[in-house]
């Protein structure tokens, strides 16, 4: 997995490897992440209805996906990148 802009800081790192149950899907993954960082990372990607904020964007293998995408299989080798929009002009 690899995080940017303000994800990248409150995991403290790039980039990470992690080995996911079998049958796990990207919002499985969200929720994994969440218990892991906490709840400034969760309440970062996730609103209050446990969904995936609409301005976040998730590439699965470099395909982005939006929240009807939630329920993608991750599998073996699968890279998954978390980006967020830049803002300013």
């Amino acid at each position: 997995m690899e995080f940017y802009g303000n994800l990248r800081d409150m995991a403290g790192e790039k980039e990470i490897n992690v080995m996911l149950p079998a049958g796990f899907n990207v919002m499985d993954l969200l929720n994994w992440l969440s218990e892991a960082y906490g709840e400034e990372f969760k309440s970062f990607i996730l609103d209050t209805n446990n969904d995936l904020w609409s301005h976040f964007s998730i590439a699965v293998n470099d395909e982005l996906i939006d929240r009807s995408g939630l329920g993608i299989k991750l599998t073996s080798g699968d890279t998954v990148k978390f980006l967020f929009p830049v803002v300013g002009g």
